[in-house]
């Protein structure tokens, strides 16, 4: 009977260092790697996310760069070329047309003037025309395309008090590129 007490105490004992050996040598290793792949795979999902927020974040700085692209070249159009400025010319030239007023444009110096706003360059612009028109062209001045400030302005009439005519000098100055 010691002898069949021992064969089970031996059996028990075997299956019990097999079980613990399958164990130590099959099931901790699959654990291990069951952990790895889990780390693994927290990491490429967070990975993922900043990618995707990245993307996102991309996109919406594409929608911001477009619409800034825009205002940028409206911005860049309120300068005046310092070099060659005859857009600004034409424009006095057809403000003045439009408002029925006879203009002189001279430069008033060669070089760019430096102001607190940047370079300028300054403009004397003779008009002839009516008051009322004057008036226009000096409205339409004022809501220029260009930045544009008048630095003086005479005005006189002429043909005396019976004519509507007037003479006005004026002194401006725009900002340039």
């Amino acid at each position: 009977m010691i002898n069949s007490q021992k064969k089970i105490y031996i059996v028990v004992i075997t299956s019990g260092i097999i079980n613990l050996a399958l164990i130590i040598l099959v099931i901790l290793p699959l654990l291990k790697t069951i952990e790895n792949n889990s780390q693994a795979l927290i990491s490429q999902k967070g990975e993922l996310l900043l990618f995707e927020q990245r993307k996102e974040n991309l996109e919406n700085l594409k929608k911001v760069s477009e619409t800034q692209r825009e205002n940028l070249e409206k911005i860049e159009h309120t300068f005046v070329n310092p070099e060659i400025p005859i857009d600004f010319i034409r424009f006095l030239e057809k403000t003045a047309l439009d408002s029925r007023t006879s203009i002189k444009i001279s430069l008033a110096s060669e070089k760019e003037e430096e102001t607190d706003f940047g370079p300028t360059l300054s403009f004397n612009i003779s008009l002839e025309s009516s008051f009322p028109n004057f008036l226009k062209f000096l409205e339409k001045l004022e809501n220029a395309p260009y930045l544009i400030e008048i630095l003086n302005l005479n005005i006189e009439r002429l043909g005396g008090e019976t004519s509507g005519n007037i003479n006005a000098t004026l002194s401006i100055r725009t900002l340039t590129k």
